[in-house]
């Protein structure tokens, strides 16, 4: 593990380059360990930030109703140090109220939408991580302006004509709800690992995974073709469905196809296709 001050100073000079505000500690430590100063937790996601913040190592990072935590920019202690006086016993037990219910009504609405586009036949399963932190980007919403990266991926190898014309007419939400349509008339469907954003999840992932692996379990044959996207995904989730008797998930370690990754996921998710028959 890196030095704390050598963690801040490229904790800041990320959110200057990026032009955010300030960072929650999954996404904080995902940048970390991709960059070799902080190891992160595969089940937890997270946890190794999440204890030095606990411990007070980060006197300008603040916690929201004991349990999200944010890290801004350092320079701006002052205002996270102050954040809690701020906010009333009162007035934080509302919020508190408040967000269980909009973390609980996120859930229905990503459910809702996922199942408006579940075919009635399902022919392929594809199972993701979870819906993104900027959850307006859902694969199954149907207004979506930019960075629909898993989208865009899919269907550049299912659908690359109808996804030229999807861009041409600049995301047109009519174009994508043909698009989703012809996806759930093809049979594919797909599932994410969690059912909201990674960065509001602070469970275990294994039991997340245990979790999922059951519910497919009582909606699908054992044979029906599973294709895992993201090298974590597969890690969790490849030996569980073995071990319950599916007999036909891809080998195939797809990377999440956003920027760089688009040839790879490519050229990964046609073998991947491949193997589990839906395409010769």
């Amino acid at each position: 593990m890196a030095s704390i001050n050598s963690i801040i100073k490229y904790l800041d000079e990320y959110l200057e380059k990026t032009g955010q505000k300030e960072l929650n500690a999954v996404e904080a430590n995902k940048i970390l360990a991709k960059n070799n100063l902080l190891s992160d937790s595969d089940s937890r996601p997270g946890k190794p930030l999440r204890n030095l913040l606990r411990a007070g190592n980060f006197s300008h990072a603040y916690q929201v109703n004991n349990r999200f935590w944010y890290i801004p920019h350092s320079g701006n202690f002052k205002k996270a140090l102050n954040l809690k006086k701020l906010i009333k016993p009162k007035a934080e037990k509302k919020i508190n109220n408040q967000i269980k219910i909009d973390l609980n009504e996120l859930r229905k609405q990503i459910s809702v939408a996922r199942k408006k586009y579940k075919p009635e036949e399902v022919k392929c399963v594809f199972i993701a991580e979870a819906p993104p932190d900027k959850v307006e980007r859902f694969f199954y919403y149907e207004n979506v302006k930019r960075a629909d990266y898993l989208f865009l991926g899919i269907i550049d190898v299912l659908y690359p004509e109808l996804k030229t014309d999807y861009l041409s007419l600049r995301r047109s939400t009519e174009k994508k709800q043909e698009i989703l349509n012809k996806l759930k008339s093809d049979g594919f469907y797909l599932l994410d690992l969690l059912n909201e954003p990674l960065g509001s999840f602070t469970e275990d992932l294994n039991e997340a995974a245990r979790v999922l692996v059951s519910k497919i379990e009582s909606e699908f044959e054992k044979n029906i073709p599973v294709i895992l996207i993201k090298a974590n995904v597969i890690d969790l989730l490849y030996n569980k469905l073995i071990s319950a008797g599916f007999t036909n998930v891809s080998k195939e370690r797809l990377p999440f196809p956003s920027t760089g990754g688009q040839t790879k996921f490519r050229d990964g998710f046609v073998k991947a296709l491949k193997e589990v028959g839906i395409i010769k």
